[in-house]
């Protein structure tokens, strides 16, 4: 075989495994003293949420919602921070998994006393 498919099949490979794995740290983590999950972290005690390393006050979330796109989940979630208004997180593997993960958000943001949504 032709070393320059080899490498065009290596990369294509490579390209698809990482769009199907994107979101793939998504299983929760709930601890006492926090949620974690896909990137984001409620930390109950210090009234902080962190959306992939950028940590605001849990006041800070707008609204939240979440959708479906091409073969994924989406959760959105709106902030105050006008360089990053909106966050996207992005959910392959279930297409409930961005409706689950906003409830679980919802509840996290309720227990370190941030706004309520409905």
């Amino acid at each position: 075989m032709d070393p320059v498919a080899i490498l065009v099949l290596v990369i294509t490979g490579l390209v698809v495994w990482a769009l199907n794995s994107a979101g793939a740290k998504a299983n929760p983590i709930i601890k006492p003293d926090s949620f974690s999950q896909a990137g984001v972290t409620v930390d109950f005690a210090a009234h902080t949420i962190a959306i992939n390393g950028k940590t605001y006050p849990v006041n800070a979330v707008r609204g939240m919602s979440w959708g479906h796109e091409y073969n994924r989940s989406v959760a959105y979630i709106k902030m105050t921070d006008l360089e990053i208004p909106v966050h996207r997180i992005n959910f392959n593997y279930h297409m409930d998994a961005a409706k689950t993960f906003i409830a679980r958000l919802e509840a996290a943001l309720d227990k370190a006393g941030g706004p309520h949504f409905q």
